[in-house]
């Protein structure tokens, strides 16, 4: 009898150390399933921003939306692109700025809200391209072992589910879950905190989708298709912001001729010393990576916004306005600029343009002298709390300028002239 209770008590640590060790198995094998499912997800993201073209003959929906404190979608976006051709149409709805990108004989940005319409040569969109590979390149990178512990952290586990009739590999974690295509390994819905992202991805099934909107003004403003490509490109970079944080610069100190830089505490100082072009030339040369890329930022990017919304394209109607503002701005500021163009190595245009650009939105500042000042000396402060999403601010610097004074003279319109005869 005791035999066989001993025999019987064997038996039942047996099958509890067995249930344990598959339950213990199973655990894991779904953990690493889990892990495996949503790294190789986020791989064919990353490929899908080098390679667009892997999209092609697709039509692809994306949405997104914010759950608390209160529902809202942020913005939408479309692609239908057409499998024999590179032709291709794209609907963007972000912050309530909807357009249409049609890329095939031609390419054309409309707006049907604010009848904008903008056309142009036919372009293969090589710096928006560029740009979403940068997205690709901004997206956080993590060894094996790194994703092994975000795998501890987040601590991921995978079940069968079904996404709008498509079979899906549905992955929780802590604070959200994902749902991942078995037939491509694409996310379908992206839950985390308080986001949500849908993806619908499907075979083109007309055609004639890809060929453009049948609501798109038909007057059109000629563009370079190059601007139209750098616009979008920047309004990519721009969102990519939101995925990289920008690293404080090393304390620096350099030397142009007469002028000079130091970055100290992530701060700048440029000092300048020459005539109007010198001192341009100094400034272009030692923040030619910061002009470059501001410019594009404001010109490109921002400036678009401008576009789908008042139906004129910002740079034809900034280089007007610089025209128009030229009698009212002394020759040496717009000296200045040719400096600073040439040492940057960026149109000139487009730093005049930058140099305007605050005369199309909102911007404050102040100016003290007289009694308000010691010795009455002359103070002007510029406010720089906006354009806060775009990094503006990283762009910031102090500048002293000596300038070895030109004698210019102004030369009146002839009509104003005239007046006086």
């Amino acid at each position: 009898m005791t035999a066989t209770r001993c025999r019987a008590q064997f038996d039942m640590r047996r099958r509890i150390t067995i249930f344990t060790v598959v339950g213990l198995s199973a655990i894991i094998l779904d953990w690493a399933t889990a892990n495996w499912i949503l790294w190789s997800s986020y791989d064919n993201i990353a490929a899908l921003l080098r390679e667009p073209e892997r999209l092609r003959g697709q039509q692809v929906q994306m949405e997104v939306h914010e759950l608390s404190p209160k529902a809202r979608t942020l913005g939408t976006a479309g692609l239908f692109s057409r499998a024999d051709s590179p032709a291709f149409r794209l609907t963007v709805n972000y912050d309530n700025h909807p357009f249409e990108l049609t890329s095939g004989a031609e390419t054309h940005i409309t707006a049907a809200m604010t009848k904008a319409h903008f056309a142009g040569a036919a372009s293969d969109l090589t710096e928006s391209r560029r740009a979403l590979a940068g997205v690709a390149d901004a997206l956080p990178k993590l060894s094996l072992w790194g994703r092994l512990l975000a795998g501890l952290w987040y601590q991921p586990y995978v079940i069968v589910w079904d996404a709008q009739g498509e079979r899906c590999w549905d992955v929780h974690f802590h604070g959200g879950r994902v749902a991942v295509a078995c037939s491509d390994g694409l996310p379908r819905e992206v839950r985390y905190q308080k986001w949500l992202v849908t993806f619908r991805r499907e075979p083109l099934a007309d055609a004639a989708l890809a060929a453009g909107s049948a609501d798109a003004p038909r007057t059109a403003v000629r563009v370079e298709a190059t601007e139209m490509d750098k616009s979008l490109a920047a309004m990519i970079r721009i969102l990519t912001l939101q995925l990289v944080e920008v690293p404080r610069e090393a304390d620096a100190f350099r030397r142009d001729g007469n002028g000079s830089l130091e970055i100290k505490d992530g701060r700048r100082v440029l000092r300048l010393r020459g005539k109007p072009y010198e001192i341009g030339v100094q400034h272009g040369r030692l923040l030619a990576p910061n002009i470059k890329r501001l410019c594009e930022r404001v010109i490109y990017g921002v400036g678009f916004y401008y576009s789908i919304g008042k139906g004129r394209w910002f740079l034809d109607e900034a280089t007007k306005l610089v025209e128009r503002q030229r009698l009212h701005i002394a020759p040496e500021y717009f000296e200045e600029m040719r400096g600073v163009a040439d040492g940057a190595g960026v149109p000139l245009a487009t730093v005049q343009a930058a140099n305007i650009f605050p005369e199309f939105f909102h911007c404050s500042g102040v100016a003290v002298f007289g009694k308000a000042t010691r010795g009455g000396a002359l103070l002007h402060a510029r406010v720089l709390d906006y354009m806060t999403g775009h990094r503006a601010r990283r762009s910031a610097a102090v500048r002293q300028r000596r300038l070895r004074r030109v004698h210019w003279q102004r030369h009146r319109h002839e009509r104003e002239a005239g007046r006086h005869r």
